[in-house]
């Protein structure tokens, strides 16, 4: 920014000579000076434009608690489902479709990841003891089947991935 303030007083430099000198170089100054104006404000709204966008949340932190919103407000999850005693979860698609990251419906932290590749985030999700151990599956119904997952106690890692669902077969 500092090389467009330059522009300006080059050019109101030029125009001080060619008034004793030439008509040309007021002409000349004065198109430099305008160009450096043009930069130099250009520049500043352009900061103001980035300054003012808000971030994109992390959906794995839980967003907007602090302020009294609710966390679920930065993205699309689904109902929650409760596999087990004590645990409640909620999904949210994937970006890249290959499933949905599971979060605990109480505090909104990250648990684990459902991996179920071809998935769009319109899957309808199911929830059900399907093998009879008393805990329930997430179901995904996608075209003709439904595929189930079963909870782990697998820790889920930051950066890491890992998953919490494990297809039954």
């Amino acid at each position: 920014m500092l090389l467009y303030i330059l522009f300006i007083f080059a050019g109101a430099a030029i125009i001080v000579l060619g008034i004793k000198k030439n008509k040309l170089l007021i002409i000349l100054g004065a198109i430099i000076a305008a160009f450096g104006v043009f930069l130099t404000a250009a520049a500043i709204i352009l900061m103001y434009a980035v300054r003012s966008q808000e971030p994109d949340p992390d959906p794995n932190e839980i967003a907007g608690v602090e302020d009294g919103q609710d966390w679920r407000a930065w993205r699309s999850y689904s109902d929650d489902f409760t596999v087990c005693e004590g645990v409640e979860v909620c999904l949210s698609p994937l970006d890249d479709g290959k499933g949905y990251a599971a979060y605990d419906s109480c505090s909104g932290s990250r648990v684990g990841t459902l991996f179920a590749d071809g998935t769009n985030g319109q899957e309808e999700i199911l929830c059900e003891d399907v093998d009879s151990d008393g805990m329930k599956e997430i179901g995904i119904v996608m075209s003709q089947e439904t595929a189930w997952y079963h909870y782990t106690d697998e820790e889920w890692i930051e950066g890491e991935g890992g998953g919490c669902f494990r297809r039954i077969e």
